[in-house]
């Protein structure tokens, strides 16, 4: 079981100098590495992902909160989903599959739907503001 950790960059056109995406997904591989079972990548030039471990719950509010600092004055919005892979682990976030990832994404997707920031949709909490 796994925690899968979906984000994307509100507005992300104000991002003057895009090596910061970059930048702040390395600062948090090395700040959470204990917490990534796959570190954070960048899927596409706003979009991120990072598969976590079940047992980072008491840190992943830190996580958010580390993640949105570094990426001010951008807005950043979570999708969170819970589950299993279906393929192997991998090193990085990204050639994967699984319900983790399905629910992650369709966090996502509500999160943005609703103009939330933060959606748990698959463990039973709703998107906030």
């Amino acid at each position: 079981m796994y925690l899968g950790m979906k984000l994307d960059l509100v507005a992300s056109r104000k991002i003057i100098e895009r090596k910061k995406v970059f930048q702040v997904a390395e600062e948090i591989n090395l700040l959470y590495k204990d917490h990534l079972a796959a570190k954070m990548i960048i899927t596409h030039g706003d979009e991120a992902q990072a598969l976590l471990f079940p047992t980072c719950s008491g840190q992943l509010f830190d996580l958010i909160e580390e993640i949105c600092q570094k990426m001010e004055p951008v807005a950043v919005r979570f999708g969170f989903g819970a589950g299993n892979l279906t393929t192997s682990l991998r090193p990085e976030a990204i050639g994967m599959d699984g319900p983790v990832w399905h629910r992650a994404e369709e966090a996502l997707r509500l999160a943005k739907k609703r103009k939330g920031l933060l959606c748990f949709p698959s463990l039973a909490l709703s998107c906030l503001p």
